[in-house]
């Protein structure tokens, strides 16, 4: 496909991988989030239900463990947890900024993405999933202000004029 064609695509093409992009997005995040077994198997049995409320309480604890035992299992350990709640919310920012391009204010996605993860902590909790853990909210937020600002970077194809 020539490089130039991309560039050309319309305005619904642009809004169809869109939509498709969303969607897929959301089902798999959906997935990871409340379906998947990895989610399950992360948290042991007696921690459902638990409530973590002090900030980087759960990443201080990682980090320590890492550095204690230098056991591989637990860099996995912390990697899915750290590095998962960040990269699982990188595209919100990507959806958020198309859905309102004008939209220069870099703590709106921020609030959006706060909002949107406080009720997945709560339903998780409330469905005996996993843990509520403020520190799940911090990071996925930051994930999302990482695509927020990462949208500077995505090519004109997606962008829209204000």
């Amino acid at each position: 496909m020539n490089l130039l064609k991309i560039y050309t695509w319309n305005a619904n093409m642009r809004k169809t991988v869109f939509i498709i992009f969303t969607i897929c997005y959301l089902v798999v995040a959906a997935w990871l989030l409340f379906f998947s077994s990895m989610t399950r198997h992360y948290y042991p049995s007696d921690s459902h239900g638990e409530v973590s409320l002090i900030p980087f309480h759960t990443i201080i604890h990682y980090f320590t463990k890492v550095i204690q035992t230098k056991r591989l299992s637990v860099v996995y350990d912390m990697l899915f947890n750290v590095a998962g709640n960040i990269l699982l919310f990188i595209p919100l920012g990507l959806i958020i900024h198309q859905l309102k391009p004008c939209e220069n204010r870099w703590y709106i996605p921020l609030l959006y993405s706060a909002v949107i993860s406080l009720c997945v902590e709560t339903t998780q909790l409330l469905t005996h999933i996993g843990e509520f853990d403020v520190d799940d909210i911090i990071l996925n937020t930051l994930g999302c202000g990482l695509g927020f600002m990462a949208w500077r970077h995505v090519p004109r194809l997606f962008r829209q004029k204000c």
